[in-house]
């Protein structure tokens, strides 16, 4: 649990951590120019937080969580390589639907928190609940964010950030909510764009939408399209299953056989087979790479420049975007059991369902 802004002094501060966390530990920042602001607290029987640096406005932990508060972003680039979450109040709008005033956002307002983001490679989790997160009865912001890097997103599993009720607060607290696994149901097939670049494509289309079928009209295009998918899935099963398997078995083929050729008395076959390890390595990170841009709908960056990692995090995200795995009732009530969402989801289209509505 982390707490800033308290404006507490660190005497008064030990005393209430003392109170409210029992057997649990704490880091502040008060050796910060003696103006600590930040409570980090844990359970240390589930907990296991390695402190590695702080100052006047963060403290930062292995892996953990880190709390960050209304920094300059502009030019900011972390050196971090390990799954990375930052979490808190930094006092910074990403888009002009974060805040409601009678002022607009402008455009340099959002530009060095943006950059931040997109330099960095970072991704917003999901947020479940309230819109806004502070507010002075006049204002509505958006401040208060959980952001992470990209190995975090390929390394951990899918989780939402629950924005809880601010009560005496001006800022509403962030609850990190974890994936339970859950089963999931059958996945419809997809139409991916490499799969037009193979041979056959065109063949194997022409021969499914020539089948005969029954029916008239739009019955019968159904059909044809049907028989299209059967044969283009087909296709996708026997070339495609396993792309990223693939591109390491080719990459570890291709390491291998470099190391080989370190020896001067290597056998002249080896050029050939590097050669053609290339070819399939680079045909297959192309395919890698279309998979992940056209899962992720990522549209600023191209095809050829070795992004599939940030491709793939902005994919997971997505994912966790569109999947409804908690849902709020109109009465403010958390559900988060699958049978529970359906159950709301199916009752509030039957309450629409035949309701002539006075105001559309």
């Amino acid at each position: 649990m982390a707490i800033y802004e308290h404006r507490t002094n660190e005497e008064k501060g030990k005393q209430i951590m003392k109170k409210i966390t029992a057997n649990w530990r704490y880091s502040a920042n008060y050796d910060s120019k003696g103006k600590g602001r930040i409570w980090v607290m844990w359970d240390p029987n589930n907990i296991q937080f390695i402190e590695m640096w702080k100052s006047n406005q963060l403290i930062h932990g292995k892996l953990k969580i880190g709390k960050d508060y209304g920094r300059n972003w502009k030019g900011s680039k972390t050196e971090i390589d390990e799954a990375w979450i930052a979490m808190g109040d930094y006092n910074a709008v990403k888009g002009v639907e974060d805040r409601k005033s009678e002022n607009p956002v402008q455009e340099v307002e959002i530009r060095d928190f943006r950059d931040f983001m997109l330099n960095n490679g970072m991704n917003e989790l999901k947020y479940i609940g309230r819109n806004f997160t502070w507010t002075n009865n006049h204002v509505w912001s958006k401040i208060d964010r959980a952001i992470v890097n990209a190995e975090w997103m390929t390394t951990m599993n899918q989780m939402e950030v629950v924005v809880m009720e601010p009560f005496i607060s001006d800022h509403t607290p962030l609850c990190l909510q974890f994936e339970e696994i859950n089963a999931e149901g059958p996945k419809p097939y997809r139409f991916y764009n490499y799969v037009a670049e193979h041979p056959d494509f065109l063949q194997v289309v022409d021969k499914a939408w020539s089948t005969v079928t029954r029916g008239e009209g739009m019955e019968r295009i159904w059909q044809k399209l049907k028989a299209v998918n059967i044969e283009l899935k087909k296709m996708h099963t026997e070339e495609f299953k396993k792309v990223r398997e693939t591109v390491r078995t080719i990459r570890k083929q291709l390491q291998e056989t470099q190391e080989k050729m370190q020896d001067p008395n290597h056998p002249t076959d080896l050029f050939d087979t590097e050669k053609e390890l290339r070819r399939k390595l680079e045909k297959w990170v192309l395919i890698e790479e279309s998979i992940l841009r056209q899962k992720s709908r990522t549209k600023w960056l191209k095809l050829g420049d070795s992004n599939s990692a940030y491709f793939y995090a902005c994919m997971k995200s997505r994912t966790s975007t569109n999947h409804i795995k908690i849902l709020m009732t109109q009465d403010g009530k958390l559900l988060q059991n699958d049978k529970e969402v359906e159950e709301e989801v199916v009752g509030f289209y039957k309450k629409l369902l035949g309701n002539a509505d006075e105001q559309i």
